[in-house]
């Protein structure tokens, strides 16, 4: 949840040869706050309101501070507990954010956020039947909420069960047509079967957003799989010319199709000196580089690139290869 709360004390001058009002605005609402707190020192409210200013300013464990007194004065705001159950999660305090969620709960029995994001919090550590749980009370209460049944299509996909992964995810784009993620996890979906509805749940993710990195990587990787070539190469070059000049993984990709698919060793090799350029710790485009070389006859190269790859991974199997095969 989030909450900001500004209280602005203004003060007025009169001059003395002036009709006009002078307004001065205090140094800032964090230091107001302070000011009333000075007074009203068992007000939990001004405490919690102070919590959302310090985390506003990313001030974390001030507002956890804050939030900890406020519920000292007041044990039964479910609010309290919900927002400091997110500034736990921003500490990757997953443990006290779900105490904080569960007591959240327990005095707001029909809080579906806090529901949801306690599944959440279970998916993160693979406990889906936890996470369904909680997110099959939530549905209870609100039974039209897209993001339960996202959620819920998201636990059945991480299990296996793809066909209740599908169910639910287009409950979820029934209960909201602009659901941008459910349409990415369908295409997902669909495209692991090789099933052409995979490109319209793209495209309706690409209508949300034509600027999608993820819907057009996708969709490319679908149009790979299914040998559809000049499509995945368009889709990959549409990233690179017109969205991310410098995302790797596009390149990485046109230079596999050209290598292994097209034996354009060549061409190939252009594509995976990009995906290395913009990416220096990616070991599979110094291999691939270096086995276009070796194909190429560019014997120095492919020792050179070998060698760059080991020098991230020095077990790398593919690189101890190749450089076995251009020392012999």
């Amino acid at each position: 949840m989030r909450s900001m709360f500004f209280i602005l004390l203004l003060f007025f001058i009169f001059a003395c040869n002036s009709k006009t009002i002078k307004q001065e605005t205090p140094q800032n609402s964090l230091d107001s706050i302070s000011v009333l707190i000075t007074s009203d020192s068992s007000n939990a409210d001004l405490y919690f309101k102070r919590a959302g200013l310090y985390k506003k300013e990313k001030k974390i464990d001030a507002a956890i501070s804050d939030l900890q007194k406020a519920i000292s004065l007041n044990a039964n705001n479910a609010t309290y507990y919900f927002s400091l159950s997110d500034l736990f999660l921003f500490k990757n305090q997953s443990r006290q954010a779900k105490e904080a969620l569960e007591k959240c709960v327990s005095l707001d029995p029909k809080n579906t956020k806090a529901m949801l994001k306690l599944a959440e919090i279970y998916t993160v550590v693979k406990l889906y039947d936890l996470s369904n749980a909680y997110i099959n009370k939530s549905l209870e209460i609100e039974p039209d909420n897209a993001t339960a049944y996202f959620m819920k299509g998201y636990n059945y996909k991480e299990t296996g069960d793809s066909a209740k992964a599908i169910s639910n995810m287009q409950i979820a784009v029934d209960k909201n047509q602009k659901y941008y993620e459910a349409y990415i996890q369908l295409g997902i979906l669909f495209g692991a079967k090789k099933n052409k509805l995979a490109v319209n749940y793209y495209n309706n993710a690409l209508n949300i957003n034509p600027k999608s990195i993820e819907a057009h990587f996708d969709l490319g990787v679908y149009y790979q799989n299914i040998d559809d070539l000049n499509k995945a190469i368009q889709e990959y070059t549409i990233i690179v010319s017109n969205i991310d000049s410098t995302f790797s993984k596009a390149y990485y990709n046109l230079g596999y199709i050209h290598s292994e698919l097209l034996s354009l060793y060549s061409e190939a090799r252009n594509y995976y000196s990009k995906a290395a350029r913009y990416d220096p710790n990616y070991i599979e485009a110094f291999y691939m580089r270096g086995l276009m070389s070796e194909r190429l006859g560019d014997i120095g190269n492919a020792k050179k690139d070998y060698e760059l790859a080991l020098n991230l991974n020095p077990q790398y199997e593919l690189a101890l290869d190749g450089l076995r095969r251009v020392k012999k």
